[in-house]
């Protein structure tokens, strides 16, 4: 491939301030609890596929504060330390503070090094590999990650707990219904292995609904409440409510209970969403948004 370079290129430098909310549904202090806060956001890229971002969380309206119920979980306590994670981290947090590279090694060959805090309990080091044949429907990955819990207050301390997490990654996106399937075979946070399944069904609009569950070597009893873990997922593009076209969106998740089993962690640039939008499949169509 032949490549342009173009030295005004770099470094990119770009910033953001938007309200984000966090909810907390159907435990037993209360029906619905929430946290409205303010999302500052900063990002460079200093040379072709390196960057560095941040995002640091302001409180602006909080009933976190409500949650009193503390975990029983037998297992390391890798999600179901909500409360501490919530009240203490309440404020001027660090969401995310990370570097990553991301290059093509090879034709079809796509990877990822990254390094720094990568979500609201875990930070450290990581690396991913994606076969993503052009025209075809299947992807094959593998990731791996060196991670340590993060202190509740969520700033730049860490707790003890350490663990290696990696998957063994598949998806293939079904000729039919824009359904997507997906399998993460591996070891999870807290050092339970298994397998995570997942399908995602988007729309014509950009809407995105799925559904997954994950089985491990950890027994009901063991896992607690719910016997294992499973959740809705919703992705909703915001140019359903814009005048002009937009690729950006928000999503969430809905988990019965937040428990330690089966966890995955949360990897902002999972290189099948980050190259998917280049495949045949969504240049044929998805022509129409092809310049956005």
């Amino acid at each position: 491939v032949t490549a342009i370079a173009n030295p005004l290129r770099y470094p990119s430098l770009g910033w953001n301030i938007r309200p984000a909310l966090r909810s907390h549904i159907g435990g037993p202090d209360a029906l619905y609890l929430y946290q409205i806060w303010i999302a500052l956001s900063g990002s460079a890229e200093l040379y072709r596929g390196l960057f560095v971002d941040t995002t640091v969380g302001k409180n602006v309206k909080s009933t976190l504060d409500q949650i009193t119920l503390d975990s029983d979980s037998q297992l390391q306590h890798v999600r179901s330390d909500l409360r501490l994670y919530s009240q203490e981290g309440e404020d001027a947090n660090i969401v995310r503070l990370q570097a990553e590279y991301l290059f093509q090694p090879a034709r079809d060959v796509f990877a990822r090094v990254s390094a720094g805090l990568f979500e609201q309990m875990f930070g450290g080091i990581g690396g991913e590999i994606l076969y993503r044949p052009y025209g075809s429907r299947l992807a094959l990955g593998v990731d791996v990650n060196r991670v340590r819990q993060r202190d509740y207050d969520q700033r730049l301390d860490f707790l003890d707990y350490e663990v290696t997490t990696g998957h063994l990654n598949a998806y293939y996106k079904l000729p039919y219904m824009g359904l997507l399937g997906e399998i993460h075979a591996g070891q999870f946070l807290a050092g339970d292995r298994g397998a995570q399944f997942a399908v995602v069904r988007e729309f014509a609009s950009g809407m995105a609904v799925g559904a997954w569950a994950t089985f491990t070597n950890v027994s009901a009893e063991e896992f607690g409440e719910g016997s294992f873990d499973k959740g809705l997922y919703l992705r909703i593009p915001f140019e359903a409510f814009l005048t002009t076209s937009s690729l950006r969106g928000g999503s969430l998740s809905f988990r019965p209970l937040p428990r330690d089993g089966g966890q995955l962690m949360f990897q902002k640039s999972r290189l099948y969403g980050v190259v998917e939008g280049g495949n045949m499949d969504n240049v044929i169509h998805k022509w129409d948004r092809f310049l956005d």
